[in-house]
């Protein structure tokens, strides 16, 4: 049985043959956005760096859509960014809300675990929420 050179995912993500040894081979295969990235800087990529596609088209491994991250936490942070800034918003000063969706500066978040999740007007509102829906079982 012939193996193949390449193949592609569903999601449009392109796999290629491995070097010999490559440390992100699995099953014989490496991504193929991996080895373009590589070939660029000219040495293989440390163990936790992650390449994102600059126009998130896993199909376009092209070296302009490509930037290398230092670790994943790196890349989340970078989503986190560029949702604001679809959004409307400035990414260093403002955040969405995970409850109501809205675009707000990060003042107006309560932090949890030191991160923004829901802005204070939608903390208040299901706290409002919360004890109304007490307030009527217990008058029950």
């Amino acid at each position: 049985m012939r193996m193949r050179t390449r193949y592609t995912r569903r999601d449009g993500e392109t796999f290629v043959n491995a070097p010999c040894g490559h440390p992100r081979a699995a099953k014989g295969y490496v991504r193929e956005h991996i080895l373009v990235a590589e070939l660029a800087v000219g040495h293989s990529l440390p163990p936790n760096a992650v390449v994102h596609h600059v126009n998130d088209n896993r199909s376009n491994n092209a070296n302009r859509n490509l930037a290398i991250l230092q670790n994943q936490s790196e890349h989340c942070q970078l989503h986190v960014r560029l949702r604001v800034i679809r959004a409307g918003g400035d990414p260093w000063r403002d955040r969405i809300c995970s409850a109501c969706q809205l675009c707000k500066p990060i003042e107006n978040f309560y932090l949890v675990h030191g991160t923004p999740r829901n802005c204070k007007d939608c903390c208040k509102k299901r706290w409002h929420d919360h004890v109304n829906k007490k307030r009527g079982k217990t008058a029950a």
